[in-house]
């Protein structure tokens, strides 16, 4: 099992709490998306270039996470992404965006655990800290 893997699942489990009834290989495909995409700055400004920057900028902030619809979820998202993530996580595609609309805040939400954008660095330092199974971020 790879470094990303571990990091998806270890990330998965701290979503769970979050978002029920979460899917392991689903939050795995999330993370691996964004690390194919360009991370967590690309994320935001696909949903910036949607007219969906206060949404995702309430899970990067400290206070409550706004909602999103799953159709508003859907537009933000490749569809081909979505497709390989309802194959691999064996949700059928018009699912899809529903099991995502607490899945996705809920990893935002943890890789910010400050409020802010984790560096590259800082984002280590955070894998590294999940994998010795601590819920504090460094």
């Amino acid at each position: 099992m790879g470094l990303f893997d571990e990091f998806a699942r270890q990330v998965a489990k701290a979503a769970q709490a979050v978002a029920e009834n979460t899917n392991p290989a689903l939050a795995a495909g999330i993370l691996e998306m964004l690390q194919q995409r360009g991370g967590l700055d690309a994320l935001v400004r696909r949903f910036q270039e949607q007219g969906l920057g206060d949404i995702i900028a309430s899970w990067v902030a400290t206070g409550p996470n706004r909602p999103i619809t799953p159709d508003d979820l859907a537009k933000v998202l490749d569809p081909e992404q979505l497709r390989e993530l309802s194959r691999r996580a064996g949700i059928a595609m018009s699912r899809l965006p529903e099991a995502l609309v607490g899945l996705v805040p809920a990893i935002v939400d943890h890789l910010t655990p400050e409020g802010e954008m984790p560096d590259p660095y800082r984002l280590l330092r955070m894998m590294a800290t999940l994998f010795r199974g601590d819920r504090t971020p460094p």
